[in-house]
């Protein structure tokens, strides 16, 4: 499984010119993003970090839509170039990292999104592709909308003022708003610039601020659209049946990775496999950004390979056998012992309120709670903080009713060293799965074994 423990990122700044104005398509009086195979959304991104780290980011993006779904979505194909510089050397190139992205998710004519996912907020598709409204109501009062899922996120939107509902061109203001931002202190809004008859956002004025750890934060910046060009159907057919032919081998190459991360007698073989896949898979294709991406995938794959091997032995120690004994005090004062909860199946959350992923898995550990709350099972939140203030204050953020340890120390007994981290026990207190990392399908793989744990 690939996991993605790099940090979230911050914004956005800088402008290069459009081209010409596209003939309308689709009626001005009501905003409509317009959609159709073979159009080729390019966007560009840049932003400077005013927090004294004096980091630069540069994205550049390509969006394409490669078919229409039933229900009316459409399937985007996403590709994100980004470049992070250290701008407070006299050189920053010699500290350039480089990393690209090609992701896929839907989205309809107004803007919603399903199944998309942000990896920081300079890749955030959201911000390209802002949720319009759907009506003169919504126009005049405002209209929310879900940001990415499982995160608990809303956007709030409304005309900026000075707008006029009727106007070829209207500006649309966006606050985002989640738990996390009460964890962080943090604030996200951005000004997006929307032109009905070219059916696309053509500016995007972002500000993110964050006041935790005193260490005041404020990026500005911009997006800009720099082109909307038409490849043609035949350029669209064909681009679109790499893509899935790319997806596929992909999803098969991560589901190889998932496996081997959890079975250490069959790591190598499925590894070598996978390997195998992805090189069959690169000789079949020939569109750049496919190539490029499945490429780079091959490139890592040995060290990443090493590192699944290193997991999976950890696993093999660990999984299957009686869970070590801990006792220690909860943030409510009272005292547990993880024997106190034998006859249930237990879910330990082991996270600290400085890793990122763990506040953006833990919407999914609160609605686990919620979902088996009258049912055999005890869910615990594991603070590995010094502080009990910082445990306090996602508490409070996030709506945790469950009980949460002062767990420093305990983490090592299982020797965890990646945030957040899953402990799966049944009813007799054996460890029946890690789970390490972010998913965004974390609630519904829990859920799954939690449910086959009860049945036993």
């Amino acid at each position: 499984m690939l996991f993605r423990f790099f940090a979230a990122l911050i914004l956005i700044a800088t402008s290069p010119c459009l081209e010409p104005v596209l003939a309308a398509e689709g009626p001005t009086d009501k905003p409509a993003y317009f959609l159709k195979s073979g159009r080729e959304f390019t966007y560009h991104t840049e932003a400077t970090s005013k927090n004294g780290a004096g980091r630069q980011y540069i994205v550049d993006w390509k969006v394409w839509p490669v078919g229409r779904e039933s229900d009316g979505s459409w399937r985007l194909v996403i590709r994100c170039d980004l470049t992070m510089k250290d701008a407070t050397t006299p050189r920053p190139t010699e500290k350039e990292t480089k990393d690209t992205l090609v992701w896929r998710c839907r989205m309809f004519n107004d803007g919603r999104l399903i199944g998309a996912t942000t990896m920081g907020t300079v890749r955030d598709p959201f911000r390209l592709f802002p949720r319009l409204p759907d009506g003169a109501k919504e126009l005049e009062a405002g209209w929310d909308s879900a940001g990415p899922e499982q995160e608990g996120v809303t956007q709030h939107h409304r005309l900026t003022p000075g707008t006029k509902p009727g106007d070829e061109t209207i500006s649309i203001t966006t606050v985002s708003e989640g738990p996390q931002d009460k964890v962080y202190l943090s604030h996200h809004s951005m000004l997006a610039t929307f032109d009905k008859k070219r059916g696309a956002v053509t500016r995007v004025e972002t500000e993110d601020r964050s006041e935790h750890l005193n260490r005041g934060s404020s990026t500005k910046g911009i997006i800009e659209l720099t082109s909307i060009e038409e490849r043609g159907d035949e350029w669209a057919a064909k681009f679109g049946k790499e893509a899935e032919f790319y997806f596929d081998a992909v999803d098969a190459y991560e589901e190889a990775q998932r496996m081997a991360g959890r079975d250490a007698g069959r790591c190598a073989g499925l590894l070598a496999d996978a390997k195998v896949g992805l090189e069959k898979t690169l000789k079949a294709l020939t569109t750049t950004v496919f190539v490029d991406s499945i490429g780079s995938k091959i490139a890592a794959h040995d060290g990443f390979a090493k590192y699944l091997a290193r997991e999976a032995s950890e696993r093999a120690e660990r999984i299957d056998k009686v869970a070590e004994g801990w006792e220690a005090k909860g943030v409510d004062g009272k005292a547990h012992r993880l024997e106190d909860y034998r006859g249930k199946v237990v879910v330990m959350d082991f996270w600290y309120r400085n890793c990122g992923w763990c506040i953006s898995a833990m919407p999914q550990v609160v609605q686990l709670s919620k979902s088996f709350h009258d049912q055999p099972v005890a869910v615990l939140g594991m603070c590995t903080d010094e502080k009990e203030s910082d445990a306090r204050a996602v508490i409070d953020a996030m709506g945790m009713t469950y009980p949460t340890i002062k767990a420093k120390g305990i983490a090592e007994k299982y020797g965890i060293n990646g945030f957040p981290t899953l402990l799966v026990l049944d009813k007799r207190g054996i460890i029946r799965e890690i789970h390490v990392g972010y998913s965004p399908r974390l609630f519904e793989d829990v859920s799954g074994i939690i449910r086959k744990l009860l049945a036993e």
